[in-house]
């Protein structure tokens, strides 16, 4: 869940344009990405990766800690759920 920071809507958008290819390339896939409706987050993403190494190798990139100054001004917070399953109640 994210929530927005002092950039706004647009600089959440500007920062996801940038990250969005690097966490494919540590084989992340965005399973779905959506803006409630009602109150905050602003956001929600639901992203898989194929092991949590994979996530802490994406979070290290030096790609994504040259970032950061970027990413805290598009985001005031994120709550970070992590899973090792998805349930499919179909």
């Amino acid at each position: 869940m994210i929530n927005a920071g002092a950039g706004g809507l647009e600089a959440i958008s500007r920062y996801e344009s940038k990250v969005v290819p690097i966490i494919r390339e540590h084989g992340g896939k965005i399973i779905s990405a959506f803006k409630p409706l009602n109150n905050p987050p602003d956001e929600i993403h639901l992203i898989e990766f194929p092991s949590k190494e994979a996530l802490a190798q994406y979070q290290q990139d030096s790609r994504v800690v040259e970032l950061k100054a970027e990413r805290e001004k598009a985001i005031a917070k994120t709550d970070l759920y992590i899973s090792s399953e998805i349930i499919n109640y179909t």
